[in-house]
């Protein structure tokens, strides 16, 4: 039996070329010139432009959701006391609580119905 011995195989020209192809870099020129810059300035500064508005729509939309946060909190409080001081005012205003007050003062309530002063005897408002 001939003896197996293990040796690098040398490529070929052929898949030398197949390889080297599919990782090599494409002959590109890296080097910037003023024309180059001169030519993608404008481009370079409509990015710039609209990467402004952009930081500073987010800086105003910021601003925004924290003042309606905090007008969200002030109207919930106001909502909360224009409640109570309604139903103070309610109560308030019942009658038998507008008596009270006033009998502290000397005045009570009419036993007899109204009457109406008119220069014309015998005449009645007209009621609608």
């Amino acid at each position: 039996m001939a003896k197996l011995e293990n040796t690098f195989k040398e490529p070929t020209s052929q898949e030398t070329e197949k390889t080297s192809s599919t990782w090599r870099l494409p002959d590109t020129d890296f080097s910037f010139d003023g024309n180059i810059v001169s030519r993608f300035l404008p481009y370079l500064i409509y990015a710039a432009f609209f990467g402004l508005i952009y930081i500073a729509n987010r800086h105003y939309t910021d601003r925004v959701v924290r003042d309606v946060s905090r007008l969200r909190v002030e109207v919930e409080e106001l909502r909360i006391d224009y409640t109570s001081l309604k139903s103070e005012h309610i109560n308030a205003t019942k009658k038998n609580k507008i008596a009270q007050r006033v009998n502290r003062i000397g005045l009570t309530e009419a036993q007899s119905p109204f009457f109406y002063i008119s220069d014309i005897p015998h005449s009645k408002p007209s009621s609608k």
